[in-house]
């Protein structure tokens, strides 16, 4: 039997944007807020969430990400605003926008998601929201201060970044938080072999 690997596509941040990110979480932290905060060398957008799979899938896999990545031309992403889910005025996960002006990010996750739909994997429920998670909201408390901060950063540019790549991701959690590691990456564009 296989090794089984907890992974994830995703694209990866450039570290100029990850350093503008981590000044953008400091002046959340300032505040006596309790957030669980994702670390900036671990900040990404999820395409897709496969789970736990076995490591022997992990070609079948790159076979979907380079089918999906060969249609793909690399296109930018830009940083548009902080907020929150399920809102701001009860959030739970704080969060990053992306501008997607060109569309091509929304078109290569549908193209994933179809893929990996006819290898089994569950489809996602909720329709795909382009964001980088920041941190997870742990209690309540600073609740009203966490409101107050969304609001006045609410519209932040934070850059722009190319993106030329997929990548997927293996995902090891520690009780420091979980950690990331590449396992594949594929260009966007190329012929994908």
């Amino acid at each position: 039997m296989s090794p089984i690997l907890r992974t994830f596509v995703a694209i990866n941040i450039p570290a100029h944007i990850r350093q503008e990110l981590g000044r953008v979480q400091d002046l959340f932290r300032h505040a006596d807020i309790a957030v669980r905060w994702i670390r900036p060398e671990g900040l990404h957008v999820t395409l897709k969430f496969l789970g736990e799979v076995e490591e022997e899938r992990i070609p079948e896999i790159r076979g979907v990400m380079v089918e999906a990545a060969r249609g793909a031309s690399p296109f930018t992403l830009e940083i548009t605003e902080v907020d929150a889910f399920p809102n701001a005025r009860y959030p739970r996960i704080i969060w990053i926008g992306l501008e997607d002006a060109s569309g091509e990010l929304q078109r290569l996750q549908v193209k994933l998601e179809k893929g990996f739909r006819k290898l089994g994997f569950e489809p996602e429920e909720r329709d795909y929201t382009p964001h980088l998670t920041m941190g997870r909201v742990a209690v309540s408390r600073g609740r009203g201060q966490l409101i107050r901060l969304l609001h006045t950063e609410k519209r932040r540019h934070g850059g722009i970044f190319e993106v030329s790549a997929v990548d997927l991701m293996r995902s090891t959690l520690k009780p420091t938080g979980a950690e990331y590691s590449l396992l594949e990456s594929v260009p966007l564009g190329g012929p994908g072999s």
